[in-house]
């Protein structure tokens, strides 16, 4: 009688763990997004800045020797900003899943090696 409540302990218990693990990678997914999207946006103003500042001055530069007014050159160097910025714009969504596959699998990693350790313990117990 004894063996049978034991039995059904265990199958509650083992459902309650699995419901919890359920709503951790809920969590984690959500919380992936999100800062996938945050890191997103600062790494896009990085480069957004980085670009504007390095290779603003030379680009201008360089086709102000070419022989064009200093306001030509500004105006082509903007264009040549709108056209990368453009670019990244569009690949926002692969940026964006890249950021968040990365954190799900930092984020699971503890979680993936516990599954695999109380498998092996079920497996070893029989």
């Amino acid at each position: 009688m004894a063996g049978i409540f034991n039995d059904i302990k265990e199958k509650v218990l083992r459902y309650v763990d699995t419901n919890i693990a359920i709503v951790k990678l809920n969590a984690i997914g959500k919380a992936s997004r999100i800062m996938s999207y945050v890191m997103f946006a600062m790494v896009f103003m990085l480069i957004a800045f980085c670009i504007c500042l390095f290779t603003g001055f030379g680009l201008t530069e360089a086709i102000y020797d070419a022989g064009v007014s200093h306001a030509v050159a500004y105006s082509i160097t903007t264009g040549v900003y709108i056209i990368a910025l453009y670019v990244v714009y569009l690949m926002r969504r692969r940026i964006a899943k890249m950021f968040a596959d990365a954190f799900v699998d930092i984020l699971t990693e503890d979680d993936a090696e516990d599954i695999d350790n109380d498998t092996n313990q079920t497996t070893n117990a029989k």
